[in-house]
């Protein structure tokens, strides 16, 4: 007997959005010095009775460390994922599970709010989150996950957690980042990139992200992303694209 499909629909939630330069963040070295508007997605997956979360946004209580990058991130109190959540009827504790692609500030902002959830992560990210390096300590935030009131479910690369929806391991960005694979009744395959890749252009030309901390992995895994979307007529969701913030359905509507 075939495993019915987890997933019966995906919410693009818009969480606000954050000011880079192109060439040093979202494409190596090309566009260096161009300035733009990103935003910042995460994605709630519905089964029939439970609820997947991907990502967790911007914590805008953490006024210390949001102050000082002052007008580079751009919030409203309608992009604090709990409010986007709301607005398709769901609670913090209607929350099931959360995969988690990576542990920098913009994708585990909420976690505290999730303490019901079973939280996928993989083992190398959350080693190296723990304990960064000087050099990539600004971009993690450590009492957002190191919690004894979080359930972690960890990692050891590609795995399948549910019917239909796989965690793929694409690092690079970080140590331990991670992908998501989710097949949909009506739309096939999603692919949801993290950090992975923050534009088509990444994809289609194979340029790593401005900001990694493994190069040939990066664009291994660009790479490996590329192949399976091949492979499956996937279509990519993108974290961070503002092409796509112009095409994608957002929360309320619903992809199938």
């Amino acid at each position: 007997m075939i495993a019915k499909m987890f997933a019966q629909g995906l919410f693009a939630l818009d969480c606000g959005s954050i000011y880079v330069d192109k060439g040093n963040v979202l494409t190596y070295r090309v566009d260096v010095g161009k300035k733009v508007e990103v935003p910042i997605f995460a994605f709630l997956i519905k089964s029939e009775k439970e609820n997947l979360l991907f990502d967790t946004g911007v914590d805008l209580d953490d006024h210390d460390f949001l102050t000082p990058l002052g007008k580079d991130i751009k919030m409203n109190e309608e992009d604090f994922i709990l409010n986007r959540l709301r607005n398709i009827g769901l609670s913090p504790e209607q929350i099931n599970y959360v995969f988690i692609s990576h542990l920098h500030f913009d994708h585990s902002g909420l976690l505290r709010y999730f303490k019901k959830a079973r939280l996928f992560i993989q083992r190398q990210e959350y080693g190296y989150a723990i304990n960064p390096p000087p050099f990539a300590e600004p971009l993690y935030r450590r009492h957002y996950y190191n919690s004894p009131a979080l359930s972690w479910q960890v990692l050891e690369g590609d795995e399948s957690l549910m019917p239909g929806v796989t965690a793929i391991s694409t690092p690079g960005h970080t140590p331990g980042h991670q992908s998501l694979m989710v097949n949909l009744p009506e739309g096939g395959t999603i692919i949801l990139t993290g950090d992975c890749a923050y534009l088509s252009e990444n994809i289609e030309k194979e340029i790593i992200p401005g900001l990694f901390m493994d190069p040939l992995q990066a664009l291994h895994s660009l790479k490996k992303l590329k192949n399976l979307a091949q492979i499956t007529g996937g279509k990519m969701l993108y974290s961070h694209s503002p092409e796509l913030r112009k095409t994608l359905k957002k929360s309320p509507e619903l992809y199938r």
